[in-house]
């Protein structure tokens, strides 16, 4: 009777992680609004197509030329070119004729996405991409085509912004042309706290679990593909000679008695030094790509960031209510 109620308690378990992770995986990217008037950064619209079949979508993808998009997309099974080979990472799909907002003919789309990689037999196509326009009309079927763009380079650059579905609906290519002068952007080493009213900046949110010796972490960490989150950790244990470019794992066990239970496994890279005895991760980093269930665990990354970068961006600030920051004490 006690081990049915304790599967029965991981089966629940699973269920509501699963939800929370879909949930996190689904709110679009962590990019500051844009301004309705005189804002200067380029406008990025989200497109979340569905995927119907044989690589038939049901929405048009935003156009123009130049003009960046936030996909998310997410193929079946019977897509034959994530089935197999990559083919080049050259992705071909269809928006049939009668799709709502198509003016004639059907739509060619082409995804040109080399580091993609199948998923359970499909693909997921999930970030930022620039529009390429191809003008050529043939057999009352236009062209177009997507390449993906450095998604830390767009969140930190300061150049973007995510518009909303008013401002992306009256967006052409003589808007970003026309947009005001870039003001220069002065130089800042930390980000700041956000102001407790008025303030544009968007709120990363602070992580700051306690790590016991098991690698167990006492919190979930912010979810979400691409959302800036800051990691204030001190470890139960040490990790002399740590390497920045190698992923530590923690881990959130869905049942602290029964770890073998399943979970959520957090791989971290960078920004993790060797302090007084203690493993310590402090900065900034970036959230991956939610990689999908095994045995019961769940697996998200983080990857660090330059502080230094989003802080100049004057885009982001810190959010409130957290407890004091642990920083390294010198910039590398």
């Amino acid at each position: 009777m006690r081990d049915n109620l304790r599967a029965g308690r991981a089966a629940l378990l699973f269920l509501v992680a699963s939800a929370t992770v879909a949930m996190a995986a689904s709110d679009g990217p962590a990019l500051p609004r844009c301004k309705p008037v005189g804002d200067h950064r380029t406008p990025v619209a989200v497109w979340e197509p569905g995927y119907t079949r044989d690589g038939t979508l049901s929405s048009v993808p935003p156009q123009g030329k130049g003009r960046v998009v936030y996909m998310d997309l997410v193929t079946g099974p019977d897509y034959e070119a994530c089935a197999g080979p990559e083919q080049n990472g050259v992705f071909a799909f269809e928006v049939p004729s009668g799709t709502p907002g198509l003016r004639s003919g059907s739509l060619h789309l082409t995804i040109l996405e080399p580091k993609m990689k199948a998923t359970r037999g499909g693909c997921h196509f999930n970030g930022f991409y620039v529009n390429e326009p191809v003008h050529s009309v043939e057999e009352g079927r236009s062209e177009t085509s997507f390449r993906p763009l450095d998604t830390m380079e767009v969140m930190t650059s300061g150049r973007y912004c995510r518009a909303d579905a008013k401002l992306a609906a009256r967006w052409s290519e003589s808007d970003q042309l026309s947009q005001a002068t870039v003001p220069p952007l002065k130089q800042r080493d930390f980000l700041s706290i956000c102001r407790p009213f008025g303030e544009g900046r968007m709120a990363i949110s602070v992580w700051a679990p306690k790590v016991n010796k098991h690698s167990h972490v006492s919190s979930v960490p912010p979810q979400g593909y691409g959302r800036l989150v800051y990691v204030s950790i001190v470890a139960d244990y040490d990790c002399a000679g740590a390497w920045q470019d190698q992923y530590y794992t923690l881990t959130r066990p869905n049942d602290k008695k029964e770890a073998t239970y399943g979970g959520l496994e957090i791989s971290l890279r960078g920004n993790i030094r060797s302090e007084k005895g203690h493993c310590v991760w402090s900065g900034l980093f970036m959230t991956g790509l939610f990689q999908g269930w095994a045995m019961g665990w769940a697996a998200t990354s983080f990857i660090s960031v330059d502080e230094n970068k989003v802080a100049t961006s004057g885009q982001y600030c810190l959010a409130r209510r957290h407890g004091p920051l642990r920083r390294p004490s010198a910039r590398r």
